[in-house]
């Protein structure tokens, strides 16, 4: 699931799947839709909620996407053990979805929960899926020395120009 894109019922339904008790996943998921919504602060210090401020925390929600998955970290109530549970399931490059013929069983028990709780819809299954290239290049030096390179891709098999379309997942 796309954290810039899951909706704060679904990310709750995968909190509580995970073990996540309800109130706190509850108060997590939506923390991470404010912090996606709410105006970028200004300068350090200034424009805090008083929940972070309580909590000694001198940043604020962002306003913007995220980046990086390890930015759920700065969430109020994404603790290190909800971010280490939850990150098999989570992505910040996908744009859609789930895409439901891929999905993990913890995340269509996660779907069908949120269906019944919060009422939400999902469309139906995209039948091309995402085009998902794992790479993995290795370059042999002098004395056994070994260079590897290890990217996993995603393109939308769309030509927009001469060239393909494409996202990177992950560059190892």
């Amino acid at each position: 699931m796309d954290i810039n894109q899951v909706p704060p019922g679904l990310l709750q339904a995968l909190f509580e799947t995970l073990g996540v008790d309800r109130s706190t996943a509850e108060d997590a998921a939506q923390n991470v839709a404010d912090w996606r919504t709410q105006q970028a602060p200004g300068e350090v210090g200034s424009n805090i909620p008083p929940e972070y401020r309580m909590d000694g925390r001198q940043w604020a929600p962002g306003g913007q996407d995220f980046e990086r998955l390890d930015e759920l970290l700065l969430v109020r109530g994404i603790t290190p053990a909800i971010y280490q549970a939850s990150l098999p399931y989570l992505t910040v490059a996908l744009e859609q979805g789930p895409w439901l013929q891929y999905a993990s069983r913890t995340v269509l028990t996660a779907l069908d929960k949120a269906k019944h709780d919060s009422g939400l819809t999902v469309d139906a299954a995209d039948v091309r899926g995402p085009v998902v290239l794992s790479i993995t290049a290795t370059a042999s030096g002098a004395n056994g020395a070994r260079f590897i390179r290890h990217v996993l891709m995603r393109y939308d098999g769309e030509l927009s120009g001469p060239t393909w379309k494409y996202r990177i997942l992950s560059w190892d």
